[in-house]
């Protein structure tokens, strides 16, 4: 129901906050009680590398800037499907070349080892910022899961783990470009 609702909108509505609050009306009157899911929502535009996101009770993305930095993604609201009437923020950024955009579930920050210690996101923050700045998204996706099964020691994470990476490539021509 929420991808047949998102893909309805993305077409031609322009904002993602708005699409949230749509999504978000939906889930509340078309769910039994206590059903809600978080959510975070962008849009891309790759000639300008223009983000605009909302996040509802998502992990906080992060954009790890070529420059060192770090930005978290949190502008948004609630968790979809606990309001009604809930409104969600949205915030525009630029991304530059170099810069790198890692979203990720709970199942990577809170897969824990025998001991019942957290992989955190410390732990993912710090490696990603000692990666080489060449590497693609598939290769820091693919250390990142290494990692995260390191730290598991050969158990189970216990909650699914979904993970994506993007990175602002240099430019070609004129214009940036992202994988």
């Amino acid at each position: 129901m929420l991808q047949a609702s998102l893909r309805t909108q993305a077409g031609h509505e322009r904002s993602v906050a708005a699409i949230l609050e749509n999504i978000n009306t939906l889930v509340y009157r078309s769910t039994s009680v206590h059903q809600f899911a978080t959510f975070f929502l962008a849009r891309l535009d790759e000639e300008t590398m223009r983000l605009d996101f909302s996040n509802a009770g998502h992990n906080h993305p992060i954009v790890f800037r070529r420059s060192g930095g770090r930005e978290m993604l949190v502008r948004g609201g609630v968790v979809v499907g606990i309001l009604e009437d809930a409104r969600f923020e949205e915030e525009t950024m630029t991304l530059e070349p170099g810069d790198r955009l890692v979203l990720y579930t709970d199942g990577v920050t809170e897969a824990a080892d025998k001991r019942g210690k957290l992989y955190g996101e410390e732990r993912l923050y710090d490696l990603v910022s000692a990666l080489p700045r060449d590497l693609s998204s598939e290769q820091v996706t693919d250390r990142i899961l290494e990692g995260v099964r390191a730290h598991l020691g050969g158990i189970d994470a216990g909650d699914d783990i979904t993970l994506m990476v993007l990175r602002v490539l240099e430019p070609v021509g004129t214009a940036a470009r992202a994988d």
